[in-house]
């Protein structure tokens, strides 16, 4: 089911942000994380809205990876993207040079988006089922006169449907 008119919650915002920070602008494989959202409707999002609000989040990501950092007693030089490989090396070394990222600092920094994707995802979905449990209550309400739209939204809301 696609979340048409919805607007975006801040998990959702959240989730392509750190998306976009690993896979830049890969709107379809966002799409297929960012559940109820289609690729065309993230890309219209993020360059009509999250763009303007990107220092916002960043800054926000800035501060929690900071207190990460700390709990591992290390200096925080920089929160900024970095492509790494399947070993978690930087795959551009001077990228990382320049930016005084070393290995340690790289991987605590992938590790931290890595944890804070499934955490968002999970709020996601539960904000999804509610949302498409409130448009079957509304269908139902609505169709009073309508007993195939009143069957049909019945039949979603006691599907046992992972959305529902």
């Amino acid at each position: 089911m696609i979340k048409r008119q919805a607007p975006w919650t801040r998990e959702e915002e959240w989730i392509l942000y750190l998306l976009n920070r690993d896979q830049a602008n890969k709107w379809a494989d966002i799409a297929n994380i960012l559940e109820g959202r289609t690729d065309n409707t993230i890309k219209n999002h993020w360059n009509s809205s999250m763009k303007k609000r990107i220092k916002e989040i960043g800054d926000e990501f800035a501060k929690i990876f900071k207190e990460v950092l700390a709990a591992a007693s290390m200096k925080y030089v920089g929160c900024d993207p970095i492509e790494v490989n399947e070993h978690g090396d930087p795959i551009n070394k001077n990228d990382a040079k320049t930016k005084g990222y070393s290995k340690e600092y790289t991987k605590i920094m992938k590790d931290f988006e890595r944890r804070l994707l499934p955490e968002k995802s999970a709020i996601v979905k539960a904000q999804n089922q509610e949302y498409y449990q409130s448009k079957c209550r509304d269908l139902v309400a609505q169709s009073d006169n309508d007993s195939f739209f009143r069957a049909a939204a019945n039949l979603m809301l006691n599907s046992g449907s992972e959305h529902l």
